[in-house]
């Protein structure tokens, strides 16, 4: 990285917001290399572009299972535990976690708030900042700043809301907290909106940047989140109509006839117990592996998050790789239930039941790389299999039973599972079939960070948890309190933020 790059994200004021030195936020002197001065060629976007892309990245490093899956019942403390997953596994967070600060995501914010302001001007100074770099540019920009904004508010629910870069050392840094329906409905919907509708059509995207089909995911995910069903309804199609990384669209708007490219079959599974089944079942599992291993070319990938050993060293995963030394491992109950259903192609390539320590998820890497901290690992921000599985829970919660039971057996025979009938008792009621989707997300999307909001937005945390949490307690001898308050559904906030901000963050209760 050059000089130059690196005196822009120096002056990015925001990114390390509510950060240290007894200032709301960290700034190196302005006087160094203003924003406006930098954006003046097509590679200064880019170069602006990846230091956004490296916050997101470092974050998704950092947090990416603790904040989506660890305070699950997917993962509970491992044979080397630290401080972060003591905490998570039994619900006993403190605002000294160290998982608990947004100030990364805030980075990440303000880096694409100095993009957004100055990305327009740039095709004043360089030709080749046609009209669609610009707005490709900036659709990313958006999204990005609206996902960091979505997970904040899905943590800790209200935030501070910057829009606009931090510039001026005269300008108060510290800003009270703005009610999170507020950020939904007035930054992260719009901001998505936005990007969108600028975003170019029909594009093959590059899997590890924001494209089309991933900014439709979003938006999905966001309606979602709100139980506005009628409009998340009319944003799958966009996902399925979209391109994936393969330069294949992912699916036809009723996910038809193409969707064998992924292994998924619309009839029943075949009954023959020949080489030539064993052999399709290989081939089907090599599919499934596929967004994990290949993204850049899988026809299911929408949006990862690249990482490679030899440019960002070891990803170091808490539950992954390695002989020794994992802080968290695969909760006892789904380890030993998963892989009674000896049908089911997925928990063989999800985890290494030969681990009595159950600390080896071995879903992003291959058979010959699971045990190796060198192994590049793409995380999985969206792929085909989540929106299905989405797009059926919207189904079953405006009525069509019918068809979300069609969308959630594609993801069933995939994965070698006979199709559920709609007389089944998995099936039978709304609430039956609702609970059945819930649970084909917790195993098709194991380890993929959805879990934890999976429960928030379903209102399960404390059905699903209280008893979790109890056999926990017992295990370890302690007092069978199982999640306590609902108020800690929630994350604190970092003791070291509230402290910077001199009294105008305000804790969540009841931390």
């Amino acid at each position: 990285m050059n000089n130059k790059i690196l005196k822009y994200i120096a002056i990015i004021g925001v990114v390390v917001m509510l950060g240290s030195c007894k200032k709301f936020l960290t700034q190196d002197s302005l006087t160094q290399s203003l924003p406006v001065n930098y954006f003046q060629t097509v590679k200064d976007i880019n170069s602006s572009l990846a230091g956004m892309y490296s916050a997101f990245q470092g974050e998704m490093k950092a947090n990416y299972f603790y904040w989506g899956e660890c305070r699950s019942d997917n993962f509970t403390i491992g044979g080397w535990p630290n401080s972060t997953i003591n905490e998570l596994a039994v619900n006993g967070l403190t605002p000294g976690n160290g998982a608990c600060s947004w100030a990364g995501l805030y980075k990440v914010i303000g880096r694409a708030n100095n993009c957004i302001k100055y990305i327009p001007n740039v095709s004043k100074y360089d030709n080749a900042a046609t009209g669609t770099v610009i707005n490709n540019a900036m659709a990313q920009c958006y999204a990005m700043r609206a996902m960091s904004y979505f997970y904040i508010i899905r943590l800790w629910g209200d935030a501070p809301v910057w829009t606009s870069p931090y510039e001026d050392l005269n300008q108060n840094p510290r800003r009270a907290r703005a009610p999170k329906d507020s950020i939904m409905n007035s930054v992260i919907i719009p901001d998505l909106l936005n990007a969108y509708n600028i975003i170019q059509k029909g594009q093959t995207p590059t899997v590890w940047n924001i494209g089309e089909a991933a900014i439709a995911s979003m938006l999905t995910d966001a309606y979602m989140w709100n139980k506005d069903y009628a409009n998340a309804l009319l944003w799958f199609p966009k996902v399925f109509a979209a391109k994936s990384a393969s330069g294949k669209v992912m699916a036809s708007p009723t996910l038809g006839p193409q969707l064998t490219d992924l292994g998924y079959k619309a009839n029943a599974l075949p009954t023959d117990v020949s080489a030539v089944k064993a052999q399709a079942i290989l081939d089907e599992t090599n599919l499934w592996k596929a967004p994990f291993l290949t993204p850049a070319t899988c026809l299911e990938s929408i949006w990862s998050i690249h990482w490679d050993f030899l440019t960002n060293s070891n990803i170091n995963l808490p539950v992954a790789v390695s002989t020794s030394n994992n802080p968290v491992s695969l909760d006892s109950t789904i380890f030993v239930d998963w892989q009674k259903n000896t049908a089911d192609i997925r928990w063989s390539v999800t985890y290494d039941k030969s681990v009595t320590a159950r600390d080896k998820m071995t879903k992003y890497l291959d058979k010959i790389n699971y045990t190796n901290n060198q192994a590049n690992q793409y995380m999985v921000m969206y792929r085909l299999a989540d929106q299905i599985l989405l797009y059926a829970e919207a189904l079953n919660a405006t009525g069509n039973s019918t068809e979300a039971l069609r969308m959630v057996n594609l993801i069933r025979t995939r994965a070698y599972l006979t199709p559920i009938l709609i007389t089944d008792p998995l099936a039978s009621t709304k609430a039956a079939l609702q609970n059945t989707i819930l649970n084909e997300r917790r195993l098709e999307l194991f380890g993929e960070g959805k879990r934890w909001f999976d429960l928030i937005r379903t209102d399960n945390v404390i059905t699903v948890m209280d008893p979790t949490l109890k056999l926990r307690q017992k295990r370890v001898g302690a007092l069978q309190t199982g999640f306590g308050d609902p108020q800690r559904i929630l994350w604190p906030i970092s003791r070291q933020l509230i402290e910077d901000s001199q009294g105008v963050l305000k804790q969540n209760l009841p931390y």
